[in-house]
């Protein structure tokens, strides 16, 4: 009964992490396409409405649970396929592949449930209007994977005992007596 809790707390912990990376990426994305387009447009009076701050935290929000699910998903697939192994042995590689189609695969089974339903043709949704979205969600995926992995490692190397080559390299030597 422990391991179940602490994989579903893991499950949990990676949602949210993913979810608020998520929020800020979407956030950071919104704000920088808004002002290409404000300056395109010199349409500098729009950015004091709160219509339009509204919008942006409407998507930033949507993309954050899309991000907290992807995380969720994401460590059911890390569980199931790197159980056994020391986090110093994994691979950030790995990870990012591994994150980028969680996330490809998760929006393709959403469009795929929507669209079958209402009898459009998937292939015409993916290839026609969705690939920029996919594209878009793989490198986000990507690079949520790669990040996650390398904070676990950074942080399991801050906690450790075990100086670093740097540390070594800065501690004086006693003299023998």
């Amino acid at each position: 009964m422990k391991g179940i809790l602490t994989r579903l707390r893991g499950v949990l912990g990676s949602a949210i992490a993913w979810g608020s990376a998520w929020f800020t990426g979407g956030l950071i994305v919104f704000l920088s396409f808004g002002l290409i387009e404000t300056v395109r447009r010199s349409r500098w009076d729009i950015w004091g409405t709160s219509d339009l701050w509204f919008r942006v935290l409407w998507f930033a929000g949507s993309t954050a649970v899309v991000g907290a699910v992807t995380g969720g998903a994401f460590a059911a697939y890390i569980a199931a396929n790197f159980r056994n192994r020391r986090l110093e042995d994994l691979s950030p590689i790995r990870f990012a592949v591994g994150g980028g189609l969680v996330a490809v695969l998760l929006k393709l089974v959403l469009v795929s449930t929507e669209t079958i339903g209402a009898g459009h043709s998937l292939y015409h949704i993916v290839w026609g209007y969705l690939w920029p979205s996919l594209a878009f969600l793989g490198l986000a995926g990507a690079v949520t994977g790669f990040a996650s992995l390398k904070l676990a490692q950074r942080s399991q190397l801050a906690g450790s005992d075990v100086p670093t080559q740097m540390e070594a390299d800065a501690m004086t030597l006693l003299p023998k007596p």
